[in-house]
């Protein structure tokens, strides 16, 4: 017999404070619930600020992040997955995060560290990445792994954390939480980056990384960049751009267990839950079967 929710050791959780966030996270909702399910975990939404204090409220809800592992939230979970509430899950794909993460370190995908795509070791050099796509569509560099800690008074760890998918165990990171939590108020957010820059730099520079695989944390937009270079590129006078755009975010899908829609949300409104396998796409073109060519 599978446990009740309030007798699951390990949640999924997140934060979707305000309207916006919280009709992204309801699109989504689904194939978290499903994957909760399947795993034996509790899904745990914050809607509400954790933090109403006056200093808390003029900055972005996103340091609330730091505050989900106190014991009246998901601290009473032995384990916690933390996901930001942009990201659609590959139900049918993505094994238990929590299988092979250790509990005394912090799970996340690293930019060197996670283990890289497959793809990317086939790719040509001078491929688009990230940094140079956003040069393209801001008309401004920004900056590289070592000036962005820098804006943030940090040393350069060597390394970078997306910190949108995280194995956390509150018993040996309530305290790292808290302590971020404390020490960042009143400090500048030059890049408008929130708690980012900060846990990063302390997973990665006081040790606490166990490196996930990558498709554990998969970016829309660093995908788009290295794979479909030209949906950077949108002619509003062309029809077929709905249905290219539609047919390269469902690969990406496929190709994922968690894909991540952090800074391109209007994306997220391509992505359809039912196309998950190579088969599937048989639906979008009309075929009976889906066999191969």
């Amino acid at each position: 017999m599978n446990a009740s929710p309030s007798e699951r050791k390990a949640a999924l959780v997140t934060l979707a404070v305000g309207e916006k966030h919280h009709a992204v996270f309801e699109r989504v909702r689904p194939t978290w619930q499903a994957y909760a399910d399947r795993h034996g975990h509790a899904l745990l939404a914050i809607t509400e600020p954790l933090d109403r204090s006056a200093a808390a409220q003029a900055r972005s809800p996103a340091w609330q992040k730091l505050l989900i592992l106190e014991p009246e939230l998901a601290g009473r979970y032995e384990r916690v997955i933390w996901l930001d509430a942009d990201i659609v899950i590959n139900v049918d794909k993505a094994p238990d995060l929590l299988g092979g993460a250790a509990p005394d370190k912090i799970g996340a995908v690293a930019r060197d560290a996670s283990r890289p795509l497959a793809s990317a070791l086939s790719l040509a050099p001078g491929v688009p990445d990230m940094v140079e796509a956003l040069e393209f569509r801001t008309g401004a560099k920004p900056p590289n792994a070592s000036d962005y800690y820098a804006a943030y008074g940090l040393g350069d760890p060597g390394d970078f954390v997306n910190t949108g998918v995280l194995a956390l165990a509150p018993a040996h990171h309530r305290d790292l939480f808290q302590r971020l939590y404390r020490e960042t108020f009143g400090k500048p957010d030059p890049l408008n980056q929130y708690e980012q820059p900060h846990l990063a730099h302390a997973i990665l520079a006081e040790g606490w990384l166990h490196a996930l695989d990558r498709r554990f944390n998969r970016l829309w937009f660093e995908e788009m960049c290295a794979h479909y270079p030209f949906l950077l590129c949108h002619d509003e006078h062309d029809r077929g751009w709905d249905s290219l755009v539609h047919l390269c975010v469902q690969s990406a899908f496929v190709n994922s267990y968690f894909l991540h829609f952090a800074g391109a949300i209007p994306f997220l409104g391509y992505w359809r839950a039912d196309i998950a396998t190579w088969r599937d796409f048989a639906k979008l073109f009309g075929g009976p079967r889906g066999e191969p060519l």
